[in-house]
């Protein structure tokens, strides 16, 4: 990733993911990544079980995930680590069916790694 910005990493893989494009978002993740997944209740720890997950997402027909511009936070730690927070609109579609969760999302990333995405978590937003 040639970018110090970590809103521009989240961007990266928003698009990465819309696009189906799995090696690029697998590419975001460290080697010791921790994914708390929106979809599964497993967590998931090391290349390996994030990539099954988002394997699993992508049996999906379609799938998208849309930045909520105005939810998005950037807390600069220092040093290149940074956590982001906020929200995002998922639409997920299967044989016709289509959901559409939002969800929130935190990320911890290391700006300075080849593969910042540290830990990654992300739920459902709860009615109510």
């Amino acid at each position: 990733m040639n970018t110090t910005d970590p809103l521009e990493l989240l961007r990266a893989w928003i698009a990465a993911v819309n696009a189906r494009d799995a090696e690029k978002v697998m590419s975001l993740y460290h080697e010791d990544a921790m994914l708390l997944p929106t979809f599964s209740p497993e967590v998931r720890h090391g290349l390996d079980r994030i990539q099954d997950y988002f394997t699993h997402v992508y049996t999906n027909d379609r799938v998208t995930v849309t930045l909520v511009e105005e939810t998005t936070t950037v807390q600069d730690l220092g040093n290149g680590v940074a956590v982001l927070g906020g929200l995002y609109n998922w639409v997920l579609e299967k044989d016709g069916v289509v959901r559409k969760p939002t969800a929130r999302y935190t990320y911890c990333v290391d700006m300075k790694a080849s593969r910042p995405i540290l830990h990654h978590h992300s739920s459902a937003l709860p009615e109510g």
